[in-house]
């Protein structure tokens, strides 16, 4: 159920965060398991992954949302990464 996941989520969090482990890179393993609580988390991208697995949620849920939007490149194709000089300029 929902609060078993949050739970785990939160339990592999501490563990694999890379600020409580200084001596060994765990970033991958974090974003991993990120990225499985946001699936596990969110009950239409649970039923897509069990339908179509990792091809059915595309890399991240954000992916789904640019998509769809009429702001991404193409009118439904990804939009490029943002140049870091830009993102610098506006965001500091």
């Amino acid at each position: 159920n929902d609060a078993e996941i949050k739970l785990a989520y939160r339990r592999l969090a501490k563990i694999y965060h890379p600020d409580s482990n200084l001596n060994e890179d765990t970033t991958l393993q974090f974003q991993e398991l990120n990225r499985a609580y946001e699936v596990l988390s969110d009950p239409d991208l649970k039923r897509r992954y069990d339908m179509f697995g990792e091809a059915g949620i595309g890399t991240s849920a954000a992916s789904d949302e640019i998509r769809g939007s009429a702001y991404a490149a193409g009118m439904g194709r990804r939009a490029r990464p943002m140049d870091p000089d830009i993102y610098n300029t506006y965001f500091g």
